[in-house]
């Protein structure tokens, strides 16, 4: 990993490396869960609509994946309809795969809960693992840490998930503003 001098450890909920030079790169955020149609587009979405309402969005790089993505899917609808209502626009999101570039391109990579976690650990090359992170490690979910996936229940899980993630990410933000 080039740069690795430019790196330091940033002090929030988890610890991952960070860009210590402003003249370096764009800092870079990937959010990851299983199939990026719920939860990192929705964590996608908000934070770049908490960069650009502080006019950051162009100094920044933010994107989402999945583990188990295919390619191209619309984000669920009722996660697009929960953001929509917060304000969060995600309808040019389309779902996508990590890749081996992105463990390359991106200064954290930040899973949704530890199965994304552990997974993103099997598929990260050598010097790689030191981006990885939980976005959240609260206990929110039968006493599982991470951000619980919406999918399988009703539109309220989703209202959940984006509280989760709202707080989680301006945090993580605010950490680097």
């Amino acid at each position: 990993m080039a740069g690795n001098h430019l790196l330091k450890v940033i002090s929030t909920p988890f610890s991952v490396p960070w860009r210590a030079d402003p003249l370096d790169a764009k800092p870079s955020i990937l959010f990851v869960c299983r199939a990026n149609i719920c939860r990192s587009p929705m964590a996608e979405g908000i934070a770049r609509q908490w960069l650009k309402e502080r006019n950051l969005h162009r100094k920044w790089v933010v994107d989402s994946a999945g583990t188990h993505a295919g390619g191209r899917e619309k984000t669920d609808a009722r996660a697009q309809r929960v953001c929509i209502e917060k304000g969060v626009n995600l309808k040019r999101l389309r779902s996508r795969p990590i890749t081996e570039k992105d463990f390359e391109k991106f200064d954290m990579i930040l899973a949704m809960d530890a199965e994304v976690l552990e997974d993103l650990r099997k598929a990260a090359p050598d010097g790689a693992l030191e981006k990885l992170a939980m976005l959240s490690n609260e206990a929110v979910d039968e006493g599982k840490p991470g951000v619980p996936d919406p999918y399988f229940g009703s539109v309220q899980g989703f209202y959940r998930v984006y509280d989760i993630l709202q707080g989680s990410v301006t945090r993580l933000l605010q950490a680097h503003e």
